[in-house]
Protein backbone atom coordinates (compact mmCIF):
# COMPACT_ATOMS: atom_id res chain seq x y z
CA UNK A 1 0.00 0.00 0.00
CA UNK A 2 1.61 3.26 -1.14
CA UNK A 3 1.02 6.07 1.56
CA UNK A 4 -0.48 9.32 -0.26
CA UNK A 5 0.66 13.06 0.97
CA UNK A 6 -2.24 15.91 -0.19
CA UNK A 7 -1.12 18.98 -0.98
CA UNK A 8 0.13 21.58 1.63
CA UNK A 9 -2.17 24.76 1.67
CA UNK A 10 -0.61 28.07 1.31
CA UNK A 11 -1.02 30.64 4.18
CA UNK A 12 -3.63 32.60 1.94
CA UNK A 13 -5.59 28.91 0.91
CA UNK A 14 -5.30 28.42 5.23
CA UNK A 15 -7.12 31.59 5.96
CA UNK A 16 -9.73 31.48 3.21
CA UNK A 17 -10.33 28.05 4.47
CA UNK A 18 -10.53 28.86 8.37
CA UNK A 19 -13.34 31.76 6.70
CA UNK A 20 -15.42 29.78 4.72
CA UNK A 21 -15.76 27.10 7.95
CA UNK A 22 -16.48 30.25 10.22
CA UNK A 23 -19.44 31.06 8.47
CA UNK A 24 -22.94 30.59 10.35
CA UNK A 25 -24.66 30.39 6.81
CA UNK A 26 -22.36 28.88 4.25
CA UNK A 27 -23.17 29.40 0.70
CA UNK A 28 -23.10 25.71 -0.51
CA UNK A 29 -24.86 23.81 1.69
CA UNK A 30 -25.45 19.43 1.46
CA UNK A 31 -28.55 19.08 -0.04
CA UNK A 32 -31.22 17.69 2.58
CA UNK A 33 -34.57 16.78 1.63
CA UNK A 34 -36.96 18.41 3.81
CA UNK A 35 -40.69 17.33 4.24
CA UNK A 36 -43.21 20.45 3.52
CA UNK A 37 -46.18 20.12 5.76
CA UNK A 38 -49.34 22.17 6.06
CA UNK A 39 -49.96 23.74 9.32
CA UNK A 40 -53.66 25.19 10.10
CA UNK A 41 -54.13 28.13 12.48
CA UNK A 42 -56.99 30.09 13.73
CA UNK A 43 -56.53 33.67 15.68
CA UNK A 44 -59.95 35.16 15.99
CA UNK A 45 -61.64 36.14 12.96
CA UNK A 46 -58.09 34.85 11.10
CA UNK A 47 -58.11 31.46 10.04
CA UNK A 48 -56.50 29.31 7.24
CA UNK A 49 -52.82 27.19 6.81
CA UNK A 50 -49.54 27.83 5.83
CA UNK A 51 -47.09 25.66 4.43
CA UNK A 52 -43.69 25.38 6.11
CA UNK A 53 -41.31 22.42 6.91
CA UNK A 54 -40.59 21.62 10.56
CA UNK A 55 -37.42 22.10 12.48
CA UNK A 56 -36.83 19.72 14.71
CA UNK A 57 -33.84 21.02 16.97
CA UNK A 58 -31.96 24.34 17.62
CA UNK A 59 -28.83 22.85 16.31
CA UNK A 60 -26.67 23.69 13.60
CA UNK A 61 -26.90 27.94 12.84
CA UNK A 62 -27.81 27.26 9.26
CA UNK A 63 -30.75 25.01 9.77
CA UNK A 64 -32.25 27.93 12.29
CA UNK A 65 -31.31 30.46 9.62
CA UNK A 66 -33.28 28.85 6.80
CA UNK A 67 -36.19 28.16 8.85
CA UNK A 68 -36.90 31.56 10.21
CA UNK A 69 -35.80 33.57 6.62
CA UNK A 70 -38.64 31.08 5.05
CA UNK A 71 -41.02 31.32 7.96
CA UNK A 72 -40.76 35.50 7.51
CA UNK A 73 -41.25 35.34 3.97
CA UNK A 74 -44.34 32.97 4.08
CA UNK A 75 -46.26 34.97 7.21
CA UNK A 76 -45.79 38.65 5.77
CA UNK A 77 -48.91 37.17 2.59
CA UNK A 78 -50.95 36.82 6.35
CA UNK A 79 -53.45 39.34 7.91
CA UNK A 80 -51.94 38.75 10.74
CA UNK A 81 -50.03 40.71 13.69
CA UNK A 82 -46.57 40.47 14.80
CA UNK A 83 -47.49 38.89 18.00
CA UNK A 84 -49.64 36.46 16.52
CA UNK A 85 -47.43 35.91 13.76
CA UNK A 86 -44.50 34.83 16.93
CA UNK A 87 -47.31 32.58 18.47
CA UNK A 88 -48.12 30.64 15.15
CA UNK A 89 -44.03 30.13 14.92
CA UNK A 90 -44.15 27.58 17.33
CA UNK A 91 -46.37 25.00 15.28
CA UNK A 92 -43.74 24.24 12.88
CA UNK A 93 -41.54 23.66 16.16
CA UNK A 94 -40.69 20.80 17.91
CA UNK A 95 -38.04 18.91 20.66
CA UNK A 96 -35.53 21.04 21.23
CA UNK A 97 -35.97 23.92 18.87
CA UNK A 98 -39.42 24.92 20.58
CA UNK A 99 -37.77 25.31 24.23
CA UNK A 100 -35.20 27.36 22.78
CA UNK A 101 -37.68 29.78 21.02
CA UNK A 102 -39.62 30.33 23.46
CA UNK A 103 -36.94 31.21 26.29
CA UNK A 104 -36.24 33.85 22.96
CA UNK A 105 -39.17 35.17 22.94
CA UNK A 106 -39.59 35.60 26.89
CA UNK A 107 -35.90 37.13 26.37
CA UNK A 108 -37.41 39.73 23.95
CA UNK A 109 -40.22 40.75 25.51
CA UNK A 110 -38.02 41.70 28.53
CA UNK A 111 -35.97 43.84 26.07
CA UNK A 112 -38.79 45.70 24.86
CA UNK A 113 -40.57 46.06 28.13
CA UNK A 114 -39.91 50.16 29.20
CA UNK A 115 -42.29 50.23 31.98
CA UNK A 116 -42.22 47.35 34.37
CA UNK A 117 -45.38 45.95 35.82
CA UNK A 118 -46.22 47.20 38.99
CA UNK A 119 -49.41 47.93 40.94
CA UNK A 120 -51.34 45.21 38.97
CA UNK A 121 -50.70 46.37 35.93
CA UNK A 122 -48.68 44.36 32.74
CA UNK A 123 -45.49 45.85 31.81
CA UNK A 124 -45.54 48.14 29.26
CA UNK A 125 -43.84 47.68 25.94
CA UNK A 126 -41.54 51.34 24.39
CA UNK A 127 -41.77 49.50 21.17
CA UNK A 128 -43.87 47.78 19.04
CA UNK A 129 -43.48 44.04 18.52
CA UNK A 130 -41.17 43.30 15.15
CA UNK A 131 -41.77 39.96 14.62
CA UNK A 132 -38.22 39.91 12.60
CA UNK A 133 -36.11 41.01 15.75
CA UNK A 134 -37.60 38.17 17.66
CA UNK A 135 -36.98 35.71 15.53
CA UNK A 136 -33.21 37.02 15.75
CA UNK A 137 -33.04 36.33 18.89
CA UNK A 138 -33.73 33.48 18.48
CA UNK A 139 -30.94 32.79 15.95
CA UNK A 140 -28.99 34.61 18.45
CA UNK A 141 -29.16 32.12 20.84
CA UNK A 142 -26.92 29.25 18.71
CA UNK A 143 -24.67 32.19 17.44
CA UNK A 144 -21.90 34.56 18.65
CA UNK A 145 -21.46 38.49 19.00
CA UNK A 146 -18.51 38.01 15.60
CA UNK A 147 -21.50 35.89 13.72
CA UNK A 148 -22.34 38.92 11.22
CA UNK A 149 -18.39 39.87 10.83
CA UNK A 150 -17.75 35.75 10.00
CA UNK A 151 -20.63 35.63 7.42
CA UNK A 152 -19.35 38.48 5.48
CA UNK A 153 -15.87 37.98 5.72
CA UNK A 154 -16.83 34.25 4.36
CA UNK A 155 -18.70 35.51 1.57
CA UNK A 156 -15.44 37.91 0.49
CA UNK A 157 -13.51 34.46 0.08
CA UNK A 158 -16.34 31.98 -1.37
CA UNK A 159 -15.12 30.20 -4.88
CA UNK A 160 -17.80 28.96 -7.12
CA UNK A 161 -17.80 25.29 -6.96
CA UNK A 162 -17.15 23.57 -10.32
CA UNK A 163 -20.26 21.65 -10.30
CA UNK A 164 -22.47 24.40 -9.51
CA UNK A 165 -24.15 25.82 -12.15
CA UNK A 166 -23.92 29.57 -12.66
CA UNK A 167 -27.06 31.48 -11.90
CA UNK A 168 -27.59 28.49 -9.71
CA UNK A 169 -24.39 30.35 -7.42
CA UNK A 170 -25.83 33.99 -7.92
CA UNK A 171 -29.62 32.78 -6.05
CA UNK A 172 -26.90 30.79 -3.13
CA UNK A 173 -24.72 33.85 -2.99
CA UNK A 174 -27.86 36.33 -2.88
CA UNK A 175 -29.34 33.98 -0.08
CA UNK A 176 -26.00 34.21 2.06
CA UNK A 177 -25.74 37.69 1.84
CA UNK A 178 -29.44 37.92 2.98
CA UNK A 179 -28.78 35.20 6.27
CA UNK A 180 -26.33 38.01 7.48
CA UNK A 181 -29.37 40.17 8.00
CA UNK A 182 -30.34 37.79 10.38
CA UNK A 183 -26.99 37.77 12.96
CA UNK A 184 -26.27 39.86 15.41
CA UNK A 185 -23.06 42.30 14.82
CA UNK A 186 -22.45 45.86 13.34
CA UNK A 187 -20.20 44.50 10.49
CA UNK A 188 -21.95 46.70 7.05
CA UNK A 189 -23.58 44.29 4.90
CA UNK A 190 -22.17 44.38 1.52
CA UNK A 191 -24.39 45.81 -1.33
CA UNK A 192 -24.24 48.00 -4.70
CA UNK A 193 -20.54 48.18 -5.79
CA UNK A 194 -18.99 45.94 -3.37
CA UNK A 195 -21.32 43.06 -3.56
CA UNK A 196 -20.53 43.06 -7.21
CA UNK A 197 -17.14 43.18 -6.89
CA UNK A 198 -17.52 40.18 -4.22
CA UNK A 199 -19.32 38.37 -6.81
CA UNK A 200 -17.39 39.14 -9.74
CA UNK A 201 -14.07 37.58 -7.46
CA UNK A 202 -15.78 34.38 -5.96
CA UNK A 203 -14.87 32.80 -10.15
CA UNK A 204 -12.14 31.58 -11.83
CA UNK A 205 -9.74 34.18 -11.82
CA UNK A 206 -8.93 33.48 -15.55
CA UNK A 207 -12.73 34.22 -16.39
CA UNK A 208 -12.47 37.52 -14.35
CA UNK A 209 -9.45 39.15 -16.16
CA UNK A 210 -11.26 38.00 -19.61
CA UNK A 211 -14.70 39.94 -18.27
CA UNK A 212 -12.37 42.82 -16.85
CA UNK A 213 -10.63 43.38 -20.62
CA UNK A 214 -13.62 43.32 -22.20
CA UNK A 215 -16.27 45.19 -19.84
CA UNK A 216 -13.47 47.12 -17.62
CA UNK A 217 -12.82 47.23 -13.93
CA UNK A 218 -15.48 49.32 -13.02
CA UNK A 219 -18.58 48.25 -11.81
CA UNK A 220 -20.72 50.92 -11.22
CA UNK A 221 -23.23 51.02 -13.85
CA UNK A 222 -23.20 47.11 -14.20
CA UNK A 223 -25.42 44.37 -12.75
CA UNK A 224 -25.31 41.19 -11.44
CA UNK A 225 -27.05 39.32 -13.95
CA UNK A 226 -24.83 40.54 -16.60
CA UNK A 227 -21.69 38.99 -14.97
CA UNK A 228 -24.09 35.70 -14.73
CA UNK A 229 -24.47 35.65 -18.27
CA UNK A 230 -21.01 36.60 -18.69
CA UNK A 231 -19.77 33.71 -17.02
CA UNK A 232 -22.29 31.22 -17.72
CA UNK A 233 -21.04 31.77 -21.59
CA UNK A 234 -17.70 30.85 -19.96
CA UNK A 235 -18.46 27.41 -18.47
CA UNK A 236 -20.49 26.62 -21.39
CA UNK A 237 -16.91 26.94 -23.68
CA UNK A 238 -14.83 25.11 -20.97
CA UNK A 239 -17.46 22.08 -20.52
CA UNK A 240 -17.79 21.47 -24.60
CA UNK A 241 -13.74 21.85 -24.22
CA UNK A 242 -13.59 19.00 -21.53
CA UNK A 243 -15.55 17.30 -23.68
CA UNK A 244 -13.55 17.81 -26.81
CA UNK A 245 -10.10 16.21 -24.92
CA UNK A 246 -12.01 13.25 -23.26
CA UNK A 247 -13.32 11.92 -26.50
CA UNK A 248 -9.58 12.68 -28.27
CA UNK A 249 -8.12 10.80 -25.36
CA UNK A 250 -10.21 7.96 -26.00
CA UNK A 251 -9.15 7.40 -29.57
CA UNK A 252 -5.40 7.19 -28.38
CA UNK A 253 -4.16 3.60 -28.29
CA UNK A 254 -2.69 3.04 -24.69
CA UNK A 255 0.90 2.12 -24.71
CA UNK A 256 1.65 -1.73 -23.90
CA UNK A 257 3.10 -1.85 -20.09
CA UNK A 258 5.64 -4.50 -18.90
CA UNK A 259 4.04 -7.84 -18.10
CA UNK A 260 4.53 -8.55 -14.33
CA UNK A 261 3.84 -11.31 -12.00
CA UNK A 262 0.12 -10.83 -12.35
CA UNK A 263 -0.10 -11.69 -15.97
CA UNK A 264 1.26 -15.46 -15.15
CA UNK A 265 -0.42 -17.80 -13.53
CA UNK A 266 0.55 -19.94 -10.82
CA UNK A 267 1.99 -22.70 -12.06
CA UNK A 268 3.72 -20.45 -14.08
CA UNK A 269 4.80 -18.55 -11.38
CA UNK A 270 6.09 -21.42 -9.22
CA UNK A 271 6.04 -24.22 -11.44
CA UNK A 272 10.01 -26.54 -11.65
CA UNK A 273 10.74 -25.48 -14.83
CA UNK A 274 11.82 -22.08 -15.13
CA UNK A 275 11.15 -19.42 -17.68
CA UNK A 276 13.83 -18.82 -20.50
CA UNK A 277 15.84 -15.61 -19.78
CA UNK A 278 17.44 -13.41 -21.47
CA UNK A 279 21.48 -14.07 -21.18
CA UNK A 280 22.52 -10.48 -22.88
CA UNK A 281 23.59 -10.18 -26.52
CA UNK A 282 24.31 -12.98 -28.88
CA UNK A 283 28.03 -13.57 -29.65
CA UNK A 284 29.23 -12.49 -33.02
CA UNK A 285 31.06 -15.64 -33.70
CA UNK A 286 27.82 -17.63 -33.29
CA UNK A 287 25.92 -19.56 -35.66
CA UNK A 288 22.58 -16.72 -36.96
CA UNK A 289 19.36 -18.35 -35.16
CA UNK A 290 17.53 -16.73 -37.50
CA UNK A 291 18.57 -19.01 -40.19
CA UNK A 292 19.81 -21.99 -39.14
CA UNK A 293 20.82 -23.22 -42.76
CA UNK A 294 22.28 -19.87 -44.23
CA UNK A 295 25.37 -20.67 -42.91
CA UNK A 296 26.37 -17.73 -41.69
CA UNK A 297 27.43 -16.11 -38.58
CA UNK A 298 25.35 -13.94 -36.41
CA UNK A 299 27.56 -10.69 -37.42
CA UNK A 300 27.37 -11.13 -41.01
CA UNK A 301 23.05 -11.48 -40.78
CA UNK A 302 21.22 -8.91 -41.94
CA UNK A 303 18.89 -9.47 -39.99
CA UNK A 304 21.10 -8.18 -37.05
CA UNK A 305 20.61 -4.28 -36.19
CA UNK A 306 24.34 -4.40 -35.05
CA UNK A 307 25.69 -4.89 -38.42
CA UNK A 308 27.19 -1.91 -40.11
CA UNK A 309 25.91 -3.19 -43.43
CA UNK A 310 22.81 -3.80 -42.39
CA UNK A 311 21.37 -0.74 -43.05
CA UNK A 312 22.68 -0.64 -47.14
CA UNK A 313 21.30 -4.18 -47.26
CA UNK A 314 17.90 -3.14 -46.57
CA UNK A 315 17.43 -0.45 -48.76
CA UNK A 316 19.10 -2.87 -51.86
CA UNK A 317 16.95 -6.04 -50.96
CA UNK A 318 17.50 -8.87 -48.45
CA UNK A 319 17.87 -12.40 -49.55
CA UNK A 320 16.02 -15.15 -47.87
CA UNK A 321 19.00 -16.58 -46.39
CA UNK A 322 19.73 -13.54 -44.56
CA UNK A 323 23.07 -13.04 -46.21
CA UNK A 324 23.56 -11.08 -49.35
CA UNK A 325 25.14 -13.21 -51.89
CA UNK A 326 28.04 -11.93 -53.80
CA UNK A 327 28.43 -11.22 -57.23
CA UNK A 328 30.14 -14.43 -58.30
CA UNK A 329 27.74 -16.51 -56.60
CA UNK A 330 24.69 -14.65 -57.78
CA UNK A 331 26.33 -15.17 -61.81
CA UNK A 332 27.01 -19.11 -61.00
CA UNK A 333 23.41 -20.06 -59.52
CA UNK A 334 21.52 -17.96 -62.36
CA UNK A 335 23.50 -19.80 -65.17
CA UNK A 336 23.05 -23.35 -62.91
CA UNK A 337 20.51 -26.44 -64.72
CA UNK A 338 17.49 -25.78 -61.97
CA UNK A 339 17.07 -29.61 -63.02
CA UNK A 340 19.35 -32.63 -62.90
CA UNK A 341 19.51 -35.70 -65.15
CA UNK A 342 17.63 -38.37 -62.94
CA UNK A 343 19.79 -40.75 -64.46
CA UNK A 344 23.26 -40.06 -65.78
CA UNK A 345 24.50 -42.16 -68.92
CA UNK A 346 27.76 -43.71 -68.85
CA UNK A 347 30.17 -42.33 -71.18
CA UNK A 348 31.69 -44.79 -73.92
CA UNK A 349 36.09 -45.27 -73.41
CA UNK A 350 37.58 -42.16 -75.29
CA UNK A 351 35.14 -39.53 -74.67
CA UNK A 352 34.80 -37.12 -71.84
CA UNK A 353 33.10 -34.38 -69.92
CA UNK A 354 34.46 -30.77 -69.98
CA UNK A 355 32.99 -30.31 -66.77
CA UNK A 356 32.12 -26.91 -67.53
CA UNK A 357 28.72 -27.24 -67.15
CA UNK A 358 27.65 -26.62 -70.87
CA UNK A 359 26.66 -30.68 -71.48
CA UNK A 360 29.27 -31.17 -74.55
CA UNK A 361 30.99 -34.69 -74.56
CA UNK A 362 34.80 -34.41 -76.28
CA UNK A 363 36.44 -37.10 -77.78
CA UNK A 364 40.14 -37.19 -75.83
CA UNK A 365 42.85 -38.21 -78.52
CA UNK A 366 44.86 -39.74 -76.08
CA UNK A 367 43.34 -42.64 -75.57
CA UNK A 368 44.52 -45.40 -77.99
CA UNK A 369 42.72 -48.20 -76.93
CA UNK A 370 40.95 -48.67 -79.54
CA UNK A 371 40.41 -51.52 -82.19
CA UNK A 372 40.03 -49.96 -85.97
CA UNK A 373 38.29 -52.98 -87.31
CA UNK A 374 35.64 -53.16 -84.85
CA UNK A 375 34.74 -49.78 -85.82
CA UNK A 376 32.21 -49.80 -88.22
CA UNK A 377 29.62 -46.51 -89.20
CA UNK A 378 26.34 -47.04 -88.71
Amino acid sequence: MTNSFSKPLSPEEERRLQKRHLMPYPVVQEPQERKIENFKYAMGAQSGYFSHWRLRRAGPPADMIAHVMGYAKTVSELALSAEQQASLYRKCLSDTALTAYDKAVTKYRASIAAVPAQDGQPARMAIDFDIVQCLRTFVASRTTEVARYNQIEGLKVQRKPRKVECHEWEDDYLVAVEAAQWLRGTHPIPEGVALLRHYLDSYAVAWVVEYEKIHGKVLENKEMGDITSFMHDRAVEADSAAIRNQQKQKTQVPKAKPRTAKHYSKSERNGSKPRQQSTGRLADDAPCPIHPNGNHQWKDCFSNANNPNARKFRSSGKGNSGRKPDNKDSKDHNHKNDEQFAVEEELAPGFQDNSDGSGIVRFDPSFSNIDDENISLA
